[in-house]
């Protein structure tokens, strides 16, 4: 598993634990039931931060992508979409761009 998400799934199931939210029923992932964060990342389903991908798999073992952090971030820290802002792409130089920038 990513680094990141060990790093989140355990920062965020710990201030899980230290809130008093109502657990409500979780997605039923069905790849999750042999990760060592099975707990956790239940956690989170329940706590509407993560819900996992359309065919019902959460792919705990794969890389987080950055979008994927991002929203996690985002829903963990209660923060509100702003449409106005929203761009289809991203403000920052990317791969060959910004080493070239950087020489």
């Amino acid at each position: 598993m990513d680094v990141k998400k060990k790093v989140l799934a355990g920062a965020l199931a710990s201030s899980l634990v230290l809130s008093s939210i109502t657990p409500a029923f979780a997605a039923n992932l069905s790849d999750i039931e042999k990760s060592y964060a099975r707990a956790e990342i239940q956690a989170l389903v329940e706590a509407g931060i993560i819900s996992g991908y359309p065919d019902g798999t959460f792919k705990p073992t794969a890389k987080i992508t950055r979008a994927e952090f991002a929203k996690v971030l985002a829903k963990a820290l209660g923060l509100k979409e702003d449409a106005e802002r929203r761009s289809s792409s991203p403000t920052f130089p990317s791969g060959l761009a910004a080493m070239s920038a950087r020489l």
